[in-house]
């Protein structure tokens, strides 16, 4: 594999530096450059990759030159995951269990959104049953290895380095589906409460372990969970919900100096805004 197609922009500041003056409205030598990933189609039909042999994001980037942008995620989903498996073969698609448990026709050859059948969790019941055996905060599998972390990320890096705060309810609308949880939310809301709880005691977990350790610059997190006209989720259950659980995340970044948190979320977000901002993701 080529080292890199281009070279990087000149710098006079480290990557940490322009990261943290940009994302404070600070004057920079020039704007922090980073793309945000590519679909895993793009590694097997783009020529720029076939060509280059690169495979995988963390190949790419330093292959275009791009500023160094690392997040440290833990283990705070399904553990262990459902198997993945093909339950049938079709002619142009496949039924599988993947590793959320979900039955999804899916497109062969292709990564594009499944079709949803059948989610695992569909009552009260389900999820007990699923809690019990997937979301043990107790898991030793859920234990950070703090001294290699400390090794790859130590203090006096030159590049920016953030703490994954997950999702309190986009996952959870992975795992339900978009009409389960519409439904859930009026038929179950204990349930999904629940469901929001035990999702931020897996954060929680997490960022005890390494809050302590490491310096991070900024948090991150994921919630898709709106579309085009607006959220997936009721929103007097995310006002209610949701954000107490944003705001205990918020006090553990505060307490640790980490200021910047921000989240990934599709679609029109403007009815939530008011309640990221609330729940402390500025």
């Amino acid at each position: 594999m080529s080292n890199s197609i281009r070279v990087k922009w000149n710098s006079e500041m480290t990557d940490r530096e322009r990261f943290y003056r940009q994302m404070h409205y600070l004057p920079v030598d020039r704007s922090f450059h980073m793309e945000f990933g590519y679909w895993e189609e793009n590694f097997k039909i783009w020529k720029i990759f076939t060509e280059n042999r690169i495979t995988r994001n963390d190949e790419a980037d330093p292959f275009f030159g791009f500023d160094p942008f690392v997040q440290v995620s833990g283990n705070v989903w399904l553990s262990p995951a459902f198997e993945e498996k093909v339950i049938e073969e079709r002619v142009n698609t496949k039924i599988i269990q993947n590793k959320e448990g979900l039955l999804a026709e899916v497109l062969k050859g292709s990564s594009s959104i499944p079709h949803y059948m059948k989610s695992p969790i569909e009552t009260p019941e389900d999820w007990e049953k699923v809690k019990a055996e997937r979301f043990r905060i107790d898991d030793p599998a859920r234990i950070v290895d703090i001294k290699a972390l400390k090794q790859k990320y130590p203090d006096d890096r030159d590049f920016p380095v953030g703490v994954n705060c997950g999702s309190m309810i986009g996952k959870i609308r992975d795992l339900l589906t978009v009409e389960g949880l519409a439904y859930a939310c009026l038929d179950y809301p204990e349930m999904v409460e629940d469901m929001v709880e035990t999702c931020c005691q897996l954060v929680e977990h997490f960022l005890d372990q390494v809050l302590p350790h490491i310096k991070f610059d900024f948090a991150s997190g994921w919630e898709d969970i709106c579309c085009k006209n607006g959220p997936l989720v009721n929103i007097e259950f995310f006002r209610e919900a949701v954000v107490p659980r944003y705001k205990r995340i918020r006090k553990k970044l505060d307490e640790a100096g980490i200021d910047i948190w921000y989240t990934d979320c599709d679609g029109d977000v403007r009815p939530l805004l008011p309640y990221f901002l609330e729940g402390g993701i500025n």
